[in-house]
């Protein structure tokens, strides 16, 4: 028994390599990835040879982060941001992998303006874990990973380099944990971002169907949210049928899934829920959301479930669907082109600077 879980796992971990796996130090990446870009990666990282990392009051640790300078970079010049998140179990050189290429392309190309991309950190663990845990850039028990990214990265970036002020010109997104951060920060700080853009993200934290399962499809005349967390056997992932991913995974380090009162805490950062908490009104966020039909953590139920709710709300969502798109890195690499457009439109409002 125990060799046929280890075998579903590791199969698990190939499967699917945008939500599971392993953390290893690539030093040549960083160095083969500028040499073939048009703007310039600079390493606040430990990657490499050398410890860049930035210094988080939150967190009380150093943490990694990459910050892309578009082409033809000025330092006098003032230019907008987009923060980038990773996915679960993935880390800061998953942007090194595949995302920075197509935006940098189309900033070469004049086709996406300049800006500024900040890429940092999400893990809870930095040391080798078979399954590297996630913080999905919250506060919670794990640490306070909001005030990390808010407080420390936002900080950081705007000391160091000159960030256009307006909401417009602030934009966050990221894949799966990354997008469910983008969406719950997005909405939360809605006083500092304007554009939230999210790839096959969680955005119903408290899905579930109407039997009480977490895996069944979204049915419109079923709204109810799950109240009872404390099932960490409960399947929240599932490969061929048979492998299967347990809530425990992705749920245990963040809150305490025996508490009778934990689903207050699931609710104060579910992407669904914070729509009414922080009365967001069609216009006031401008979002983007992408997924595919055929995702094996079921967000294509939850993408469902919110869209659902935002057109009940009259608030307009730009939405990419893939019918055969899965959970995975080249499912997020065909979604990127039309965001890379859809992010050009949102930053036509500005004037030049």
């Amino acid at each position: 028994m125990h060799f046929i879980r280890a075998s579903a796992l590791v199969f698990m971990l190939v499967l699917t390599p945008s939500l599971l796996a392993f953390k290893f130090s690539n030093p040549f990446l960083f160095n083969r990835v500028n040499r073939n870009i048009y703007g310039t990666l600079v390493d606040y990282t430990n990657n490499s040879k050398m410890d860049n990392r930035i210094w988080s009051e939150s967190l009380c640790q150093k943490r990694d982060l990459y910050v892309y300078l578009p082409p033809n970079y000025d330092s006098s010049k003032s230019y907008p941001l987009l923060i980038w998140l990773h996915g679960f179990s993935q880390d800061e050189n998953v942007f090194l992998d595949y995302v920075v290429k197509p935006f940098d392309r189309a900033m070469a190309s004049g086709k996406l303006p300049p800006m500024i991309i900040a890429v940092p950190d999400g893990n809870l663990h930095k040391d080798f874990k078979l399954i590297p845990r996630g913080s999905f850039f919250i506060n919670s028990n794990a640490g306070n990973y909001e005030d990390f990214l808010i407080k420390d990265v936002v900080g950081f970036i705007t000391k160091n380099y000159i960030i256009r002020p307006e909401r417009e010109a602030h934009s966050i997104g990221g894949t799966s944990m990354g997008g469910a951060g983008a969406y719950s920060l997005g909405i939360k700080h809605n006083k500092f971002f304007k554009n939230i853009i999210g790839i096959y993200p969680p955005l119903n934290t408290r899905y579930m169907d109407q039997r009480g399962s977490y895996m069944g499809n979204f049915n419109l005349n079923f709204t109810d949210f799950r109240t009872d967390f404390s099932n960490g056997h409960m399947t929240v992932g599932k490969f061929l049928g048979f492998f299967l991913v347990k809530a425990k995974i992705i749920q245990s380090d963040l809150f305490n899934i025996k508490d009778p009162d934990v689903a207050k805490e699931f609710s104060a950062v579910n992407p669904i829920e914070m729509l009414d908490y922080y009365h967001i009104e069609n216009g006031m966020l401008n979002f983007y959301l992408a997924y595919g039909k055929n995702d094996q953590f079921n967000l294509d139920a939850h993408a469902e479930s919110f869209l659902h709710y935002t057109k009940k709300k009259n608030i307009y969502v730009e939405v990419d669907y893939n019918p055969q798109g899965r959970h995975d890195n080249k499912t997020a690499l065909k979604f990127l082109p039309k965001i890379i457009d859809w992010l050009s439109i949102q930053h036509q409002v500005l004037e030049p600077k």
